[in-house]
């Protein structure tokens, strides 16, 4: 049988509209159209997020755009109301940095030649990162005030804590290290 697209060789064609869905039909991909129906089955996808992970999400999924690791990125939403994001990058180099960061290893999912790491974050993880990060910035508040006092406002530390309260600094693996320990 031929299909429009790789999204409609699937059960679920409307989970699929993401960039790998709109590919043209081939008839060897069968496999990866078979991972596809059971990765919404099994994890009770109810929709692809296009646009990417929402900024507020970025820092619990370790995602910038400066990474060379995030390759063929899809984002889904649950039944439950977990996240849900997938990579699949054509190289095992960055095997250990997923792995060190919560992502696992799954079916592939883009094509057989790329390796998918998935990663899940239920809405209590997503509260409890939230809540530590509300915590941290709270720290870095009395930090900016200690600064002002000083009179050291304008110091490299000091702007590095009003970024990051104003949500325009991006937390590193140290900040996200001082988040998980604290």
């Amino acid at each position: 049988m031929e299909y429009e697209s790789c999204r409609h060789a699937t059960k679920y064609p409307d989970k699929f509209r993401c960039y790998w869905g709109i590919h043209k039909y081939v008839k060897e991909r069968q496999p990866i159209y078979e991972n596809r129906n059971e990765f919404v089955e099994e994890f009770n996808i109810i929709s692809y997020k296009p646009g990417g992970i929402p900024e507020k999400l970025k820092h619990i999924f370790y995602f910038n755009n400066q990474n060379r690791q995030f390759d063929h990125v899809e984002f889904y939403k649950t039944k439950d109301n977990n996240s849900i994001i997938v990579h699949s990058p054509y190289t095992e180099c960055y095997k250990d940095w997923f792995l060190e960061r919560g992502y696992r290893v799954y079916k592939p999912l883009y094509s057989s030649s790329a390796i998918t790491y998935i990663k899940v974050v239920t809405q209590l993880e997503l509260s409890q990162f939230n809540e530590k990060v509300k915590l941290m910035r709270k720290e870095f508040r009395k930090k900016i005030t200690e600064c002002s006092r000083k009179g050291e406002f304008f110091s490299d530390e000091c702007k590095k804590y009003y970024e990051i309260i104003e949500c325009t600094y991006p937390l590193n693996d140290s900040d996200k290290e001082y988040i998980l320990i604290n």
